[in-house]
């Protein structure tokens, strides 16, 4: 594809394993560092902690809740790396946690027995 003069895209012909590749080098920073995050346990009955090497010890982490409809259900600065959910009822949420300019976004599962 020319555009003034410049050429701006070319047309190649790939196979199914390109794809793959592709897909890989794709990935943003914010799904590379889910790998880096642990959150447990999912689901939860109300208290989840988290493990991580992407964020900075001493430097305030905070966390926000959301439903599935974008709501914000809550904000907190975190103290200890776990967060406490009890006043949830069951259901999936998104965490949010961030530090800075890192941020991360995970599926959460409460369930209340």
């Amino acid at each position: 594809k020319v555009l003034n003069n410049q050429e701006i895209a070319q047309l190649s012909y790939f196979n199914f394993s390109d794809t793959i590749i592709f897909c890989i080098s794709a990935l943003n920073n914010e799904e590379a560092l889910m790998n880096e995050i642990n959150i447990y346990p999912i689901p939860t009955s109300g208290i989840l902690y988290f493990n991580s090497n992407i964020f900075i010890k001493d430097i305030p982490i905070f966390a926000k809740v959301f439903d599935l409809t974008g709501k914000q259900l809550m904000s907190n600065e975190l103290i200890d790396r776990k967060i406490d959910l009890s006043k949830f009822d069951n259901g999936i949420y998104i965490l949010e946690l961030f530090q800075g300019n890192q941020i991360t976004r995970n599926k959460i599962i409460i369930k209340k027995l």
